[in-house]
């Protein structure tokens, strides 16, 4: 799979560059270790944003898959979140 970041999703890493750059680099590790092994099933279906969450304790990547492309849609700190996903 190609692995492809949207403008939100670099901008949310960037500041989690800033915060935290362990989480950030985990992050990192697990898009593309995803996007080399596959699996696009394996998130949690988020089926009002048409997405999946794939969990990076604790942050949280939201993803689409589509033909042979992961797309990483956001970066969020799971602990920070205020409504449901």
């Amino acid at each position: 799979m190609r692995l492809l970041w949207q403008p939100l999703a670099i901008r949310n890493l960037a500041a989690l560059v800033e915060r935290a750059p362990v989480q950030a680099e985990r992050v990192v590790a697990a898009a593309e270790k995803f996007a080399v092994t596959g699996f696009p099933d394996r998130g949690r279906r988020v089926p009002e944003r048409k997405q999946r969450y794939l969990a990076v304790p604790p942050q949280g990547i939201f993803y689409r898959v589509v033909g042979d492309d992961l797309i990483i849609v956001a970066v969020r700190d799971a602990r920070r979140r205020r409504k449901p996903w």
